[in-house]
């Protein structure tokens, strides 16, 4: 199921893979770390915290509809 949700965030758009890496964290282990704010986020590439929350929510959107993660869970 992790190597599937990799393989589904590294073929989303370059941006909306970047924001859910760093909020989400799907490649680091930081486990107990308090997740970087939209705002954060927004100013390590150059956008505003709603920006950000807004392409992160496009991408989840995206992996939620993804036919092969959902065959995964069910």
């Amino acid at each position: 199921l992790v190597n599937s949700l990799r393989d589904a965030v590294m073929n989303l758009p370059m941006k909306e893979k970047a924001v859910v890496m760093i909020r989400d964290g799907i490649y680091s282990d930081r486990d107990g770390e308090k997740k970087p704010t939209y705002k954060e986020i927004g100013r390590c590439i150059g956008m505003t915290g709603e920006g950000v929350r807004c392409i992160r929510n496009k991408a989840i959107s995206k992996l939620r509809e993804n036919k092969k993660l959902v065959d995964l869970v069910l």
